[in-house]
């Protein structure tokens, strides 16, 4: 499902301007359990003094949070075990409710038990939760000067700020549902 919501404001005159815009981003991909949320705002503006400088601002910010990214590459991505690692002919509708160990709690380990080797992956899909949350902030200040005709000059401030928070919550897959993190 993908929904993308988009809102913008401007106006002005011959001396400023101004635009304000927001974009709110709903995303989830073909992976269960994953998600990804995003808000943008962007504020510019511009304002002539004079006949000589010309002074623009804008700010943009963006937060995003993210729900257990796809795993690009490795033994539990998704791509490798239904590609690379099962057979074609292996039951994946089975282990989707079948991987959690009912008579010893955790996930299903061994031969008998998991003969195609995806309990491991169907346990990362659903029992391990990831939450990525990220923020963004451009901001820069323009102050153009008109010197001569064909010779300008600029003088511009600019400040980056990114962060990024990650709460990992995994599940214990040993027996008894033993050794989970947080």
């Amino acid at each position: 499902k993908y929904i993308n919501t988009n809102i913008a404001i401007e106006g002005g005159n011959e001396v400023s301007t101004y635009r304000f815009s927001w974009s709110n981003l709903n995303n989830s991909s073909i992976e269960p359990n994953n998600r990804m949320d995003r808000n943008s705002f962007m504020l510019k503006a511009t304002h002539k003094i004079g006949k000589v400088f010309n002074l623009t601002a804008s700010v943009d910010f963006n937060m995003n949070r993210i729900r257990n990214p796809i795993l690009q590459g490795g033994t539990y991505s998704p791509l490798f075990a239904f590609t690379y690692l099962m057979p074609r002919n292996a039951p994946i509708m089975d282990y989707r409710h079948n991987y959690i160990d009912s008579a010893l709690g955790g996930m299903k380990t061994g031969a008998s038990k998991d003969p195609y080797y995806l309990a491991h992956t169907m346990w990362n899909l659903f029992e391990d939760n990831s939450i990525r949350k990220e923020n963004t902030l451009l901001a820069d200040i323009d102050l153009g000067i008109n010197i001569a005709p064909g010779l300008t000059g600029l003088v511009r401030a600019n400040v980056t700020n990114y962060n990024d928070n990650t709460e990992q919550k995994t599940r214990g897959s040993g027996p008894g549902f033993s050794s989970g993190a947080f």
